[in-house]
């Protein structure tokens, strides 16, 4: 929650652009793009964009394209933070995202943060992913990808990964089994390990 608000809702292709903007901006000619959930779009875009840039991609939770009933979930969420605040949409939201999870430090850091969101801005970030869609980016994607799943993932099912996965060539597709929805921020050692593999295996200084 600590980046400027947007006046306006943003798709992934408009947080892509910003990836490049900042990319250009500090001179960074490669990188390896990592992103989860709605992240993991915005990664994808980029990489589809600008395959110079992207040297190895890694989609964790990745959402293939946002369609009912999740999109009406979504679209009611926002709603309802909006005219509520966030307390309006904890624990329900949170909660989904870390089913099967610890409720520990973890989580209750996770939750503070959430609750600590701008309401209104949290509101129009959703409503930029309700017609999310990076079906057609991924025949432009060419560099080796990681794709990760969670199989308690409820928000972003592992079909989404599995149908990300038959649709880009050479793709790699693990499962976390007992992953939830935050794979990195949730088991980070593991998910850090699995993807210094994946770089090395892939032939990238890990």
């Amino acid at each position: 929650g600590g980046s400027p608000a947007s006046d306006v809702p943003l798709s992934p292709q408009d947080h892509a652009q910003d990836l490049v903007a900042f990319c250009d901006r500090h001179g960074l000619e490669s990188v390896i793009a990592i992103g989860c959930a709605v992240g993991a779009m915005m990664v994808a875009a980029l990489a589809a964009r600008r395959p110079d840039l992207v040297e190895a991609l890694v989609l964790s939770n990745p959402g293939h394209r946002i369609v009912d009933p999740g999109r009406s979930a979504l679209a009611a969420r926002a709603s309802a933070a909006r005219g509520g605040g966030m307390t309006a949409i904890i624990p329900a939201a949170t909660d989904a995202a870390f089913l099967g999870q610890p409720d520990d430090e973890r989580k209750a850091a996770y939750v503070a943060r959430f609750a600590a969101q701008n309401p209104a801005a949290y509101a129009r970030q959703i409503e930029g992913m309700l017609d999310a869609d990076i079906s057609g980016d991924l025949d432009a994607i060419t560099c080796p990808t990681l794709i990760i799943a969670g199989g308690m993932d409820r928000l972003l099912p592992a079909q989404h990964a599995e149908a990300i996965h038959a649709g880009l060539a050479g793709s790699t597709l693990v499962r976390f089994e007992d992953g939830a929805h935050f794979i990195p921020y949730q088991q980070p050692a593991r998910f850090a390990h699995t993807v210094m593999d994946f770089l090395g295996e892939s032939g990238h200084r890990a």
